[in-house]
């Protein structure tokens, strides 16, 4: 819970931010000539590309805190699996990478984070959050 709020409290920071440099473009837009106009839209560009990039970086944390929930709900704890703490995580260990099951996936970036493999754990987290928005849904 207390990344949430930090990310609550960063992503307050940036659209305050984000809001200062958009005014500032439409100042320099506002300026006489070509260069100020020009400026202008190129700063204008700056808030709409990160508001890009932080929104899907809520989305990624939203999706992988909803696979977390429901894997919780229905199987128990992610972190629980059978692999000693002292292994190396790998796709293979899951039988993952062969894999279309947004479950393998998860648990493989849960072993990759847990291991401080940031990179890798991010990655395997985006797959898995891909497989499970693009699931079959059961009636």
């Amino acid at each position: 819970m207390r990344s949430r709020g930090g990310t609550t409290f960063i992503v307050v920071v940036a659209i305050i931010y984000l809001g200062l440099v958009a005014a500032r473009a439409v100042s320099l837009k506002q300026t006489a000539g070509t260069l100020g106009l020009v400026v202008g839209v190129s700063v204008m560009m700056l808030p709409v590309i990160a508001a890009y990039f932080v929104w899907r970086e809520i989305q990624f944390g939203n999706g992988a805190q909803e696979m977390g929930a429901m894997l919780d709900a229905h199987q128990g704890d992610p972190r629980s699996s059978d692999m000693r703490a002292t292994e190396a995580p790998t796709t293979e260990r899951y039988g993952a990478e062969a894999s279309d099951d947004w479950v393998s996936w998860f648990r493989t970036a849960v072993a990759h984070e847990d291991q401080g493999d940031r990179r890798r754990a991010r990655a395997a987290m985006r797959h898995a959050w891909r497989l499970y928005r693009n699931r079959p849904v059961s009636v």
